[in-house]
């Protein structure tokens, strides 16, 4: 319904514009005959049709006997361009005289002219009177003054007929000589109001493109960081040029103006108009691959214009193919980025879309219309008004997007618990949340609002006696303060009378600041209490090693007893025992060295934790120490009925390490292998040197193993695994603790594997000689 409706409303405007047109008098043969035509019923009449044509003639209008019947017409309105005459095509140069006979009603009084634009020079006689007149016409192109205006004259005292005789010169225009637009005839009043409402139409269109671009202007003051606010404050003042010099309305208000300059501001404008086009939409949208051929196309303009300003006599005509062609390069490269847009479903892209289609149709349809192409309709103000206004759209959708976004930034700041400050790249507070606010000692409190420098707010701080740091170096302070503030690095701390305080500030891309101050406050408190919590654990901890040494020393002397005379006992030195006194001996002696490797465990643990225990290394005879440590531990191995079985090569080369602390590891691992393999299982110890020339101990059980999520506890201090058969075991759990450690003192590695019900396999890896000499030499260093 809505389509059938639209269908005839556009057929009723077409037949009642086609109704208009048939009845509206029209030349004929250069005779227009108004004498049945109402000029107050029917109103203005645009002078068109066949008008007699000479060319490259004057006639003399003053002088009837000169003039004679016309060998051509030609179409007005129009251009004498690619007419044909006597069977060749016009050129654009050259001079030539209209001449139409108008025929008048009989009530033909108060009647006016005006006339629009004829290129680029003419004389208009009325009735052989000079009646109108714009530049100079002539002959030749050095006495022809072009100077294209728009102008009205009132027809008084002309009655009857009209002999309409106007002499055209062009030697500039690459249009071609003749009536750009149209011509009239009516009511003196009409005309005179025709010709203000167009000059007023021109200036309310470019004095709007102005104020937009006054608009542009302010908003790009505001956000210096937005190019597209630039470029299209830039694109409105030079839409505005263009509608002023392109309608010839500023010659009509400035007369004065050399018509040369006003033709040449056009053509600067609309190069310039076309090239911003795309660099509004590389602004929008940036990529990396647009830049350069942005660079290209604003060059490209400001070449045309160099050329424009610096042509010496009247701009070639040449110059429109130039246009022309920045035109195409401009329409080509938008068409690509249109594409990438929609493709992408960039914001706005409908917009930016609308847009570029404005400004091309209407440069399409200006170099259409100045070629005398079309003469139906010229939409060029209207497309770039269209244009600006589509793109001041996107950037009105993305000001209220921004305000939107800093609105919720904003709301988000005033949530936070910590002091947050925004200030300008002209360092002037912008926003801020209660918690800086507050933060802030009483004096800088009292200044803070928007605009006032964060330099004010420093002095006030410094001089308030509120800020330790401050206090009898007020100047030092400020100073320090500003060095911080204006080049961010690391984090740092402050202690004010509200709290302690937490800085971090940052850049902002528009070149402003940041400042973050986290309440440290209670986190300072906790870590007092950490501290003193800490101190207490040291102290503790050194109580409880102090104990462990001097126990151990005190418990090792009577040890030390208690073992001799049981050996003594045993071996019968002092005379024969009875076999129960002699078992029971037997019994003393086992429990006191099991008792007195406890204690030197302990000893060991106090050293360690104390960093006093030391190694010293020597070299000597490893397969010796290993027969050694198996001869001590034969008996205990017997008593257990364990099987044992030996690897150890009698070439085995000397090694540097501490024997002393050799001999422990080896006698921790072998007394664990031991104590935990059952009755008939078995023991092995293998040595031998790998690759690299490094000493490599092993020592396997066929024991009762650990499970695999136990070994990290099995290696720590004091880490028993109770479970099973090994709950029937006494000790401390720090065998193995012990020997990890003093490998490691000696620069190696302790590898541990074992599996649950299998038994286990403990790996020691110690530096070869020369990796043992760097590691020793560096502990002393």
């Amino acid at each position: 319904m809505v389509c059938k409706l639209l269908l005839a409303i556009l057929i009723a405007f077409m037949s009642h514009a086609a109704l208009a047109s048939a009845e509206a008098p029209v030349a004929q043969k250069g005779v227009l005959d108004l004498r049945d035509w109402d000029f107050q019923k029917q109103g203005t009449l645009e002078i068109k049709g066949e008008w007699e044509f000479y060319w490259n003639q004057f006639l003399d209008p003053a002088d009837p006997a000169t003039r004679q019947d016309a060998l051509t017409y030609i179409q007005v309105p129009g251009t004498w361009l690619n007419y044909q005459l006597d069977g060749e095509q016009l050129g654009k140069y050259g001079y030539g005289t209209y001449r139409l006979k108008i025929l008048l009603p009989e009530q033909s009084d108060q009647l006016g002219f005006y006339l629009r634009r004829v290129q680029d020079a003419y004389r208009v006689y009325v009735n052989g009177q000079l009646w109108m007149q714009a530049g100079e016409p002539a002959r030749t192109s050095d006495k022809a003054v072009a100077f294209i205006t728009r102008e009205y004259s009132s027809l008084t005292g002309v009655e009857g007929e009209l002999d309409l005789l106007i002499h055209v010169s062009n030697f500039s225009s690459y249009a071609g000589g003749g009536f750009f637009n149209t011509f009239t005839i009516g009511p003196d009043s009409e005309q005179q109001f025709e010709s203000i409402l167009d000059l007023s139409q021109d200036l309310f269109l470019s004095g709007a493109l102005i104020c937009l671009g006054i608009f542009m202007v302010t908003l790009h003051l505001g956000r210096p960081q937005e190019k597209a606010y630039l470029v299209l404050y830039v694109m409105s003042f030079a839409a505005a040029s263009y509608m002023i010099t392109s309608n010839a309305a500023l010659v009509v208000l400035f007369p004065s103006v050399p018509y040369h300059w006003d033709e040449r501001l056009g053509y600067i404008s609309g190069a310039f108009l076309i090239a911003l086009i795309y660099e509004f939409i590389y602004q929008v949208h940036q990529r990396k691959i647009s830049r350069v051929l942005s660079h290209v196309i604003v060059y490209q303009a400001a070449t045309i214009s160099i050329c424009v300003v610096f042509w010496p006599k009247g701009l070639p005509v040449e110059l429109v193919y130039f246009l022309g062609l920045h035109l195409l390069v401009v329409t080509i490269a938008c068409v690509i980025e249109i594409r990438h847009v929609l493709v992408e479903r960039v914001p706005s892209a409908w917009l930016i879309t609308m847009g570029a289609l404005s400004l091309v149709l209407s440069g399409a349809n200006d170099l259409l219309y100045a070629n005398g192409l079309i003469r139906s309709f010229y939409i060029a103000p209207y497309g770039i008004l269209m244009m600006l206004f589509f793109y001041a759209a996107i950037l009105a959708f993305r000001v209220n997007a921004s305000i939107t976004q800093n609105d919720r930034l904003a709301r988000a700041i005033w949530s936070m618990n910590d002091g947050v400050a925004i200030f300008d790249n002209r360092d002037q507070a912008v926003i801020w949340n209660s918690a800086y606010r507050r933060h802030l000692s009483t004096a800088a409190q009292k200044i803070l609002r928007p605009g006032v420098s964060f330099s004010d707010i420093v002095k006030a701080d410094a001089y308030s006696g509120e800020l330790q740091n401050a206090a009898g170096r007020e100047k030092a302070y400020i100073k320090e303060r500003l060095q911080r503030h204006r080049k961010p690095g690391e984090p740092f701390e402050m202690d004010r009378k509200s709290g302690w305080f937490l800085y971090r500030e940052a850049r902002t891309p528009d070149g402003g600041r940041v400042t973050l101050a986290a309440d440290l406050s209670q986190q300072k408190a906790k870590e007092a209490e950490l501290k003193t919590a800490f101190e207490e654990l040291v102290a503790a901890n050194e109580a409880k090693n102090s104990f462990l040494s001097n126990m151990s020393h005190e418990l090792r002397t009577p040890l030390n007893a208690i073992n001799g005379f049981s050996d003594m006992m045993v071996n019968e030195i002092l005379g024969p025992l009875s076999l129960q006194y002699k078992e029971y001996a037997e019994h003393i002696r086992t429990a006191g060295q099991h008792l007195l490797r406890l204690v030197t465990d302990m000893l060991d643990v106090a050293r360690i934790e104390t960093g006093k225990l030391q190694i010293t290394p020597e070299e000597f005879d490893l397969a010796a120490l290993l027969q050694d440590c198996i001869r001590r531990e034969q008996d205990r191995i017997e008593a257990g009925k364990l099987n044992l079985t030996q690897s150890i090569p009698d070439d085995l080369p000397p090694i540097l390490a501490d024997p002393v602390r050799v001999r422990q590891i080896v006698f921790n691992l072998l007394d664990n292998a031991i104590k935990f393999t059952r009755p008939g299982g078995e023991i092995s110890l293998i040595a031998k040197m790998d690759d690299s020339g490094a000493p490599v101990i092993s020592i396997r059980d066929t024991g009762i193993g650990i499970a695999e999520d136990k070994i990290g506890t099995a290696l720590q201090k004091f880490g028993q695994i109770r479970q099973g058969y090994m709950s029937a075991h006494e000790g401390l759990g720090l065998g193995l603790s012990i020997a990890q450690i003093l490998v490691q003192l000696h620069g190696g590695k302790l590898e541990l594997k074992s599996e649950l019900g299998v038994g286990t396999e403990v790996v020691i890896r110690l530096p070869n000689r020369a990796q043992a000499d760097h590691f020793f030499n560096n502990r002393k260093s």
